[in-house]
């Protein structure tokens, strides 16, 4: 029996039944779709049958895979060879770590703390902003994407374990405080490896010199690591700034409706870019934001009445985009995924291949 029970508590260790329960779940799920699209999509009756077949030829690949190997939860979502269990045959839960330089850093979503709780989606731009400013702007930093980072919004949860799930070394987190022209955002970085802080500071700034305090909390962040000075003007990788703060305003808005993907979001999305572009008709970020969500709207939701209208938006907003800023990688991506929608496949390609190679300088 004491065999038996160390055979099960290793399955577990190495997550082995976990995998095997989510491929279980998948694949029926895979084959309950297969089972009611198949026939009006006039496939033929075998299709069926192969998809059942590969579903069990995979099963014991994955159980072979999840014992050994380990999918990391890092923003990158590296694949690692399971550690062997200690003494005991239990996992320790962190391994203990050397005085290396800190090389990975996650930036949380920042708290609002403005009087009205009415500030959410500045405080989520201000973080997002500083994480797009780490990733493109300190290459040799490795920053969690913000889908990673973001899914410990309204956790209460200890530094040093969010580090050890996000596989980074330190973590910026911060709150933002609007009232009328004026911001506070108070920053601080945490060494996740002991708990520690390592810098703190707050900011008081006028609404309007917004963009430039942005530039001094990255920079400030990289200071505080005694890493190399930001490399490049983060406007050749974002876009150029707005003229008029407000336009930013409702670029932030629409991109908090963006994330949420529900039709309705979408729709909000796409009026907040519009009215950030009535503002600031050369405001090339809103033109992209304003093809992403139509693109978005016209691939989610086809049957709607809108998707037509939301494929021609796509397709204009992005072309306007890239005659805003031909530089701008992500207007060639969002410029890719319209013409993608649009089945014209090779000039999608080439714009996809033009964004990877402007991200890349």
């Amino acid at each position: 029996m004491t065999s038996v029970r160390e055979w099960f508590a290793e399955l577990r260790r190495r997550k082995v039944i976990r995998a095997a329960g989510i491929y279980v779940v998948v694949a029926w799920a895979v084959i309950q779709v297969g089972e009611a699209t198949f026939p009006s999509l006039a496939l033929p009756d075998w299709a069926l049958r192969l998809v059942i077949v590969l579903a069990v030829i995979g099963f014991p690949f994955v159980l072979v895979l999840a014992w050994a190997y380990d999918l990391q939860p890092t923003g990158e979502q590296k694949i690692m060879r399971t550690p062997p269990a200690d003494d005991e045959g239990v996992e320790p839960l962190m391994a203990p770590r050397r005085e290396t330089p800190i090389d990975s850093i996650a930036v949380l979503p920042f708290a609002d703390l403005s009087p009205e709780g009415d500030q959410e989606y500045f405080a989520d731009g201000i973080a997002e902003e500083l994480l797009n400013t780490l990733t493109n702007c300190c290459r040799h930093l490795r920053v969690p994407a913000r889908s990673s980072s973001f899914a410990f919004k309204g956790r209460d949860t200890d530094a040093r374990e969010v580090g050890a799930r996000l596989g980074v070394d330190a973590l910026v987190e911060g709150s933002v405080r609007k009232a009328g022209d004026r911001v506070r955002v108070t920053a601080q970085l945490i060494d996740v490896r002991d708990g520690y802080h390592l810098w703190s500071e707050t900011f008081d700034r006028e609404l309007e010199d917004l963009f430039a305090l942005q530039d001094e909390i990255a920079q400030s962040v990289v200071d505080a690591l005694d890493a190399p000075p930001i490399e490049h003007d983060q406007a050749a990788v974002t876009g150029s700034p707005p003229a008029d703060v407000r336009a930013y305003e409702f670029f932030l808005r629409g991109r908090q409706f963006f994330h949420q993907g529900r039709k309705k979001s979408l729709e909000y999305a796409q009026e907040m870019y519009r009215s950030a572009i009535d503002i600031d008709p050369d405001y090339t970020l809103a033109w992209t934001g304003l093809a992403a969500s139509s693109a978005q709207s016209a691939m989610l939701y086809p049957g709607a009445a809108s998707s037509e209208a939301d494929l021609v938006e796509a397709d204009r907003a992005s072309s306007r985009a890239i005659e805003l800023d031909p530089d701008l990688a992500e207007a060639h991506a969002v410029r890719g995924f319209a013409l993608f929608l649009m089945k014209q496949l090779g000039e999608a390609e080439a714009e996809f291949e033009t964004a990877i190679q402007l991200d890349a300088k």
